[in-house]
């Protein structure tokens, strides 16, 4: 099933019920599949293999939620939103630190960890592009955009009665999609944050994290980091390159507790961290 959703992306099939439909047409999709072409999946049997994949709840949102508004732009040419105050990373650090292991983390997210460490990782430690003794890794978000608009509807008769400014409830198809602020180009758009950690050593991406778009790379290098010691025990970590979205005293704390030399851009409106760290 995962090989064949994998080559439903390749081929760029906008819809399971199409590519269920293919799959029964194409013998040569089938058997690409590991389907054989008389007997291949229902596009209700994909459905059901993403619900084992994801136990529980589907999304950490639910669909039903009221509108947010839009987070705020960066100050400056080329700077990011501002929506996070870096002095909560330490509380952040601090919850992953005792639920990562068992937590939602462990839970929701065990098998999808486990194939992506069987499937993707183990191949290239075996092919020696990773050493995973000394790790060197670089972190950094990217947006990524699923659509030109929020991506909801309202659930009250309240445009029927003639009112504009509704503020009931709306129905998210993607509830953990939101609108997040690209420094890069300077606007706002309606998905995700890839955050991606890259093994500098061999320029292999190593561990993804996909969070809501007006996410900070801060939070969400944390995340990320937090996954990689659940899934990953064996790794270690020698050193951490970041830009200064991520300069925070509690990340220096914190790889200090590790033995992990960070490599940090310090931000130039942070005189305090500045000050404290250019030794």
């Amino acid at each position: 099933m995962m090989r064949s959703y994998l080559l439903s992306i390749w081929l760029k099939s906008m819809s399971l019920v199409d590519w269920a439909e293919r799959l029964r047409s194409d013998e040569s999709l089938a058997i690409l599949s590991g389907f054989s072409p008389d007997h291949t999946p229902s596009f209700g049997a994909f459905y059901d293999f993403f619900h084992r994949l994801w136990p529980g709840c589907n999304n950490f949102l639910p669909h039903l939620r009221y509108r947010r508004k839009k987070p705020p732009k960066g100050k400056g040419n080329g700077e990011k939103s501002p929506s996070f105050d870096k002095d909560h990373a330490d509380t952040i650090i601090k919850y992953f630190k005792k639920h990562s292991a068992e937590g939602i983390l462990k839970s929701k997210l065990y098998i999808i960890g486990e194939i992506y460490s069987k499937v993707f990782m183990t191949g290239s430690m075996h092919k020696n592009l990773l050493d995973i003794r000394k790790l060197v890794l670089a972190g950094d978000g990217t947006p990524v955009k699923v659509s030109n608009r929020e991506r909801s509807h309202s659930m009250c008769d309240c445009h029927e009665k003639g009112i504009d400014n509704c503020h009931h409830k709306r129905w998210f198809s993607q509830p953990d999609a939101n609108w997040g602020w690209d420094s890069s180009r300077n606007f706002f758009y309606y998905g995700y944050n890839l955050y991606l950690f890259t093994d500098t050593n061999s320029g292999l991406p190593v561990f993804p994290v996909l969070e809501r778009a007006s996410r900070h790379d801060l939070p969400a290098m944390l995340h990320g980091l937090a996954c990689i010691k659940t899934f990953f025990t064996d790794w270690n970590i020698s050193a951490l390159i970041l830009d200064s979205a991520h300069d925070a005293t509690a990340v220096y704390e914190m790889c200090s507790k590790n033995s992990i030399t960070p490599f940090i851009d310090l931000n130039p409106r942070g005189t305090k961290s500045a000050e404290t760290h250019k030794d």
